[in-house]
């Protein structure tokens, strides 16, 4: 198993329980030659998604525009994920809400919670409620003051990310994969040095949060490919194990997305 660290910043002291609180709680084809018909395929034989009917993903804002940072152990395929994720659904983006804010003595965390429509629970899914789960997703952190305010110079803009930027990144009816676990509703619950606000914003009463890998929150971008929603990387940087091919289930998808789920189907 690799390890990798994503490009370092400011977050280097906030990331190292970000990342705790993550791990415990597009893959780019290339067009290959015109198939009969006119439809074109990748070099491993998948066909090309076409753009145009989907919804544009933003990946860079959605993952932080490359401000964030995070050591983990690098999954080489998604059944790797799968493995260690009692929740693991995939379905549309349903809704954006604000989340929880935690804060401790030199830092803040804002939280959103993204709902997603379920169209199939895989394994036990323990997370889904009325047919949804509720994500918990880093909105942004930022350097705070003994009063908790932002301690960042007047008039600079802030790191944290606005409800309706995180819509605009990702609008409702993207396609998305969630492997993850279910957490408390407080980050850091068993830190007794992070204080919380707004620990039910988001959640419908009865439901549960779902805290996805790090690896583990896989949208479908314009093209059909898969975008990461929390590490700024290429999911196909993580291993040939995430990149489809027209091998086994490979061939039963259309798109790189198709194929993801195909992956689910054959895990679980």
């Amino acid at each position: 198993m690799r390890s990798r660290t994503t490009r370092p910043s400011r977050g280097a002291l906030v990331a190292t329980g970000l990342a705790a609180t993550l791990l415990a709680g597009c893959s780019t084809t290339q067009s290959g030659g015109a198939e009969a018909g006119g439809a074109e395929s990748t070099a491993d034989g998948v066909p090309a998604p076409t753009a145009g009917s989907r919804p544009d993903v933003d990946e860079r804002t959605l993952t932080g525009d490359g401000g964030r940072s995070f050591d983990f152990d690098v999954r080489e395929s998604p059944l790797e994920v799968v493995a260690t994720s009692p929740v693991v659904v995939t379905g549309t983006i349903a809704s954006w809400e604000r989340g929880v804010d935690a804060y401790d003595d030199e830092d803040a965390q804002r939280w959103a919670i993204l709902a997603v429509d379920v169209d199939q629970a895989y394994v036990r899914a323990p997370g889904v409620h009325g047919a949804k789960v509720f994500v918990r997703v880093l909105r942004g952190y930022e350097v705070v003051g003994p009063d908790g305010s932002p301690t960042r110079e007047p008039g600079a803009p802030s790191s944290v990310l606005t409800v309706d930027e995180l819509e605009q990144a990702a609008p409702p009816g993207v396609r998305i994969a969630v492997m993850g676990t279910t957490a408390s509703r407080t980050p850091h619950a068993d830190d007794p040095t992070w204080r919380h606000e707004n620990v039910n914003a988001g959640l419908p009463g009865g439901a549960v949060v779902t805290q996805p890998d790090v690896q583990g929150l896989i949208l479908e971008d314009e093209s059909g490919d898969l975008v990461s929603g929390v590490i700024d990387d290429d999911p196909a940087t993580w291993g040939p194990g995430w990149r489809p091919s027209a091998a086994g289930s490979a061939a039963r998808g259309s798109t790189a997305f198709d194929w993801l789920t195909a992956q689910l189907d054959d895990a679980t």
